[in-house]
């Protein structure tokens, strides 16, 4: 049989662990550009061809019908820039997909995506844009820890219920991040280090916010005399108070001042 026809993984399947075809017929076997598969998985990357030449990996172009990519699996591929073909169908991302991917600039997923994992986006210093799925419902720990060039996030047309823990941290770029309802907890140092964040608008009381979810220097956007503000308060941020009636939101004229 092909090793490579889809019906090697089982359907039921739902995420591959690191490295879990190492050493076998498939990963001395990469595809072109360097993809190693296994059966509709991407499960690795390989510079190297079957018959020994080296394969400079810069843009991947998924095979059509790719479902999910393994945990790790382009794990510091520093020189991919892009990622192309089929990615926009995968329904699986594993954890740490693309750790260290210090070249990768953009990248679309799947919108009916429920999950970006744990350090699926480590350190990908040249990610500039990224759509969030509209049916997302978890950011995970580190997801885009230490992303500098990200200078824009956009959740608000999202399901997400939860930002882990330094989710965002130091992204150096992001200037104002609105947390829209659906968001009911954010972990510590969810946007600590973001050293150009000037706004958090947060217009609900989540029912868990982790301490120091950013700097000092940033501004809480939030309604007077509601959790989030004593939150604020608590840790010394300042705010600027917000009014919502019938779902129209103005700006009050008062600020709080860190106690």
């Amino acid at each position: 049989d092909n090793p490579t026809t889809g019906d090697l993984i089982p359907a039921s399947v739902t995420s591959i662990g690191e490295s879990a075809f190492v050493d076998t017929a498939l990963w001395n076997n990469p595809a072109e550009d360097g993809v190693v598969y296994a059966g509709n998985w991407v499960v690795g990357y390989n510079t190297v061809d079957a018959e020994g030449k080296e394969i400079s990996i810069s843009t991947v172009t998924l095979k059509d019908g790719t479902i999910g990519i393994a945990d790790y699996a382009f794990l510091s591929c520093e020189s991919l820039k892009n990622v192309l073909g089929d990615i926009t169908n995968v329904r699986y991302l594993g954890t740490g997909a693309f750790y260290n991917c210090t070249g990768l600039s953009a990248i679309s997923l799947n919108e009916n995506l429920s999950e970006i994992k744990d350090y699926t986006f480590y350190k990908c210093q040249s990610l500039y844009s990224i759509q969030i799925p509209a049916n997302l419902k978890k950011i995970g720990r580190s997801a885009f820890y230490d992303c500098h060039t990200l200078s824009e996030i956009d959740l608000s047309g999202g399901r997400v219920e939860e930002i882990g823990y330094f989710a965002f941290f130091r992204c150096k770029n992001l200037r104002t991040v609105y947390i829209p309802s659906s968001v009911r907890t954010i972990g510590r140092w969810a946007f600590h280090g973001c050293s150009r964040l000037e706004r958090i608008e947060i217009f609900h009381d989540p029912d868990e916010i982790g301490p120091w979810i950013i700097n000092k220097s940033c501004t809480i956007v939030c309604q007077k005399g509601s959790r989030i503000d004593a939150y604020a308060q608590e840790y010394g941020f300042q705010t600027e108070y917000v009014e919502i009636f019938r779902g129209i939101r103005w700006i009050r004229s008062d600020r709080g001042q860190p106690q």
